[in-house]
């Protein structure tokens, strides 16, 4: 994806938790991600293979993703707030699922 000056951005990670919330739907990825359907099926050469078919380098992708799981686990470590919200409990079990996800996203990219 490319921002407003042109530069080269990695799109949101809508796939981080995609449909995996609800059980009775597929997991898989609205897209293939470097050949990759699940985050199971994800693997370094995934990100590799993303990295060369979006004309990227590696190196930024797999440094960008990391922060960006990093940042993910931190905000979630930190509390999620929501107003208004008095049933806590459906939150956590998000927040859970999130942190991870995020975290088995940064372990793949760590390699």
């Amino acid at each position: 994806m490319r921002g407003d000056s042109g530069e080269v951005v990695l799109a949101p990670l809508y796939d981080l938790v995609s449909t995996v919330v609800w059980p009775e739907l597929s997991n898989r990825f609205a897209m293939k991600y470097g050949g990759a359907r699940t985050l199971e099926a994800m693997s370094a050469g995934s990100f590799e293979r993303f990295a060369a078919d979006a004309g990227v380098d590696y190196e930024m992708v797999r440094v960008r993703g990391l922060s960006l799981c990093e940042r993910i686990m931190h905000g979630l470590e930190m509390g999620l707030d929501t107003p208004g919200l008095t049933d806590r409990s459906a939150v956590s079990a998000l927040a859970t699922l999130f942190h991870y996800r995020a975290g088995r996203i940064s372990l793949k990219l760590a390699g």
